[in-house]
């Protein structure tokens, strides 16, 4: 535990720089995550399958908890705006096909 506590102190005093690096990690492991695991059909709404954005949105929620806020509130909206984003932008595009 106290290693975690070590870790999470060091990246809330990193420099933009390397918070950059941090979330640029993370957002290419949500990337392979929405990739390599399979869609879930049932899951699907429209066209749209959830997993990306909800890995996406757990980046974003990652990255604002370590360097904004920590405020429950804050935190559901981004997520839930980040899926509202990711679900406009493949409906588009598969509208525009």
């Amino acid at each position: 535990m106290g290693n975690a506590s070590a870790i999470r102190s060091r990246l809330q005093t990193a420099s933009a720089g390397e918070r950059a690096l941090v979330l640029g990690a993370l957002a290419v492991i949500s990337g392979l995550l929405g990739n390599f695991i399979p869609a879930l059909d049932f899951l699907t709404i429209g066209h749209t399958p959830p997993l990306p954005a909800l890995w996406f949105g757990l980046v974003l929620c990652v990255g604002v908890v370590l360097w904004a806020s920590r405020r429950s509130f804050d935190l559901v909206v981004i997520f839930l705006s980040s899926f509202v984003a990711w679900f406009a932008a493949v409906e588009t595009a598969v509208a525009c096909i």
